[in-house]
């Protein structure tokens, strides 16, 4: 397969994803804030939070549906047009997608059941267990540190323990920022963006 074909069928689709994102939510958040306003189910500040208003409480349910839309949208337009890429890349990484679509869709199913009713810690704790366990069914796991802590090659064992505890780390990271001061999705945003640069970078060949 040609390099530079790739590199630009790779630099055109996130592109075009990104731009439907964005199209998509803001269609869809205005009129998810009005159902906020309507019902008044916002974030209201105190001790531990850092926004000094009321916050709809709402706005972040658009943006899973929004990426879940988009990126299938894409991917059956490459099917459609028979990109070699987009079937390739699926062919080799279905299982991951299909175990990650479903833990990101329990973990949408139970933001979006907190805010409206609120979910107590343990069972959201439960969930968490579930996604990471999902993920690693779909052959997400740790088995080289790189280095880290002078470690490089761990056993399979080792690695599914310690990505699961990442997994769960992370999510209450970012659940701890959101419950702070809703910047959650920015800063997420920012973070992916560093890092799929980085990582295409890594990837390039010479």
């Amino acid at each position: 397969m040609n390099y530079t074909g790739s590199m630009g069928s790779w630099l055109v689709q996130p592109l075009l994803v990104c731009a439907l994102c964005v199209f998509l939510a803001g269609v869809l958040i205005p009129q998810i804030l009005l159902v906020s306003f309507r019902r008044r189910l916002f974030d209201m500040p105190d001790e531990r939070k850092i926004h000094v208003g009321a916050v709809p409480r709402l706005g972040g349910i658009a943006f899973t549906p929004v990426v879940c839309f988009s990126l299938s949208l894409m991917l059956g337009f490459g099917y459609m047009f028979g990109s070699e890429l987009v079937g390739d890349k699926m062919a080799i990484n279905a299982q991951p997608v299909a175990f990650g679509f479903c833990a990101l869709l329990l973990l949408y199913i139970v933001g979006m059941a907190d805010d409206l009713i609120g979910v107590r810690y343990r069972a959201k704790f439960v969930i968490q267990l579930v996604c990471a366990v999902l993920l690693v069914l779909g052959g997400l796991a740790c088995v080289d540190l790189h280095g880290v802590l002078g470690l490089y090659d761990i056993p399979v064992w080792f690695g599914t323990i310690l990505t699961i505890i990442m997994v769960v780390y992370v999510v209450n990271a970012i659940n701890l920022i959101d419950g702070i001061d809703g910047l959650a999705s920015g800063l997420s945003g920012a973070a992916f963006l560093i890092y799929g640069i980085s990582f295409g970078l890594i990837e390039r060949p010479i």
